[in-house]
């Protein structure tokens, strides 16, 4: 094994091992009467990226939730993050249909086609056989001791565009569901919603 892949393994069992130490569930939640996910943090315009409103008529029947390298540390993510990440995004329901890996390969195979990738390449070439869809992608990165960082992605993979980014730091030994993930999700609804995000709030005076 290279080094490079030694240290993402490591990283990766450091990071399995930092979730569980804060006792995140890693159990996707579904949505409150109030239609979103139970957290009273929420994300502002200094933490989102928004390139071009959600296009419901265009993308809502289906989205690609990918999650193989959901760690960030070039090792594959463990099953449980991959899982409370695709039903999460499921749980919005923002889309009909949404895909994982396998799903999204029982799909293609289903329509004749049996060499598939799904990297960028693949997944445009896959939206002239199946129409426009959405790369739906959801990391995190343990930054050390109790400090992570989650980033969710929305691609267009018809044009490449990145459409919708949020990035979010949290320092937490409780749980990382309230105030990393379920903001993060919630900024993802509001902008398929049309909802705009709070102002980031203003700089301390020196």
């Amino acid at each position: 094994m290279s080094l490079r892949k030694s240290f993402g393994a490591l990283a990766a069992v450091a990071l399995l091992g930092a979730l569980g130490a804060c006792s995140t569930t890693m159990k996707a939640a579904p949505l409150t009467a109030g239609g979103r996910f139970d957290t009273t943090d929420r994300m502002t315009s200094a933490e989102l990226t928004i390139k071009a409103p959600f296009d419901r008529a265009k993308f809502g029947k289906m989205a690609y939730v990918r999650t193989a390298n959901a760690t960030s540390v070039g090792a594959p993510a463990a099953p449980a993050l991959q899982r409370f990440f695709f039903e999460s995004v499921t749980n919005t329901k923002a889309f009909d249909t949404v895909y994982d890996s396998e799903g999204l390969q029982k799909l293609v195979i289903a329509k004749g086609q049996t060499d598939f990738n799904d990297n960028l390449v693949g997944l445009h070439n896959l939206t002239k056989q199946l129409g426009p869809f959405l790369l739906v992608e959801p990391s995190v990165e343990w930054k050390g001791g109790y400090n992570f960082e989650a980033t969710l992605k929305v691609v267009d993979p018809e044009t490449t565009d990145t459409l919708f980014e949020a990035k979010r730091k949290a320092f937490n030994w409780a749980g990382l569901d309230k105030p990393l993930f379920y903001p993060m999700f919630n900024a993802f609804l509001d902008w398929t919603q049309g909802v705009a995000p709070p102002p980031a709030p203003p700089k301390p005076a020196r």
